[in-house]
C-alpha cells in the first residue's frame, strides 16, 4: 500500500521534445536530489566503441559551454552538495544532491553537464590513461575479474559479455570525432529522464527544465543491432 501511495504521488510530464520528467513532492526533507538518466550503457556499444559510454561519463565532467573544467566542482562543493555518476550494460546517469535552496542553479549544472559537454580533444587525451589505469586497477580485483570470466562464459554473442570499461585497445583510439557521435545520438531529449526528489513544487520544477533541458531538439534514436544469443542446452 505504501509503495502504491508512493507511485500516485509522482508528478509525471512528457516534454514536446520527447523528454521525461519525474518529481516526487517531499516535505519531510531538506535535501534535493536531481537526477538525469539516458538510455545508453555498453551494450549499445559495437567492438570499435567497447567502453564508450563509460568514457563518456568520464568526458562530461570536463567542462562545458558555459562551465570552464574544474568550475562545476567548485560550484557544487560552494552550494554543499554531493555529485556523481554511473555506468551500466544498459543505463547511464548523473546526480547532484543539495540543500533546497540550490536546487535551481544545481539543475542548470546537470544541463550544462549532460546537454553542454565541450569534449575538447586534449581533454579526450588527458582521460585515456586515467580511465586505462582503472580498469588495469580492475584486473587486480579478484571479484571483478572473476565476474568477467562468468559473463564470458555464460553469454556466447550477447553484448552483456564485454565488461563496461571496455578493453585498453578500443579506450585509446577513442576520438572526439567518435564521442560526438555517441554523446549526439544517445544524449538527446528521446533518451532522457530527469528525475527531482524533494521539498519543490512540480510545476515549478516543470517550468524550469521547459527553460533548459525543454530547449534541446529530440531525434530519433539509432539503437544497436543486438545478436541473439544462441540458445543453452543442458549436457
Amino acid at each position: 500500500m505504501a509503495y502504491a501511495l508512493a507511485v500516485q504521488d509522482l508528478a509525471k510530464y512528457k516534454l514536446k521534445n520527447g523528454a521525461i520528467l519525474v518529481v516526487k513532492h517531499r516535505d519531510d526533507t531538506e535535501a534535493v536530489s536531481l537526477q538525469v538518466w539516458f538510455k545508453v550503457g555498453s551494450i549499445e556499444e559495437n567492438y570499435q566503441q567497447k567502453g564508450m559510454a563509460h568514457f563518456l561519463e568520464h568526458m562530461l565532467f570536463n567542462g562545458s559551454e558555459k562551465y570552464p573544467y574544474g568550475e562545476i566542482d567548485r560550484l557544487v562543493e560552494g552550494m554543499g552538495g554531493r555529485m556523481n555518476a554511473g555506468t551500466s550494460k544498459e543505463y547511464t546517469f548523473y546526480y547532484i544532491t543539495v540543500a533546497k535552496p540550490y536546487w535551481k542553479p544545481a539543475l542548470e549544472i546537470l544541463y550544462q553537464l549532460t546537454q553542454k559537454p565541450l569534449l575538447s580533444e586534449d581533454m579526450v587525451e588527458k582521460e585515456k590513461p586515467i580511465v586505462i589505469e582503472e580498469l588495469r586497477r580492475g584486473k587486480d580485483d579478484p571479484i571483478n575479474l572473476l565476474w568477467e570470466e562468468f559473463e564470458k562464459l555464460v553469454y556466447k554473442a550477447s553484448p552483456y559479455r564485454h565488461p563496461i570499461i571496455g578493453y585498453e585497445e578500443t579506450i585509446s583510439k577513442f576520438t572526439r570525432e567518435s564521442l560526438l557521435e555517441f554523446f549526439r545520438n544517445y544524449y538527446q531529449p528521446k533518451n532522457m529522464v530527469i528525475v527531482v526528489v524533494g521539498d519543490v513544487e512540480p510545476s515549478e520544477v516543470k517550468s524550469f527544465v521547459e527553460e533548459t533541458f525543454g530547449k534541446e531538439v529530440g531525434k530519433p534514436v539509432k539503437r544497436a543491432q543486438y545478436v541473439p544469443e544462441p540458445e543453452q542446452l543442458e549436457n
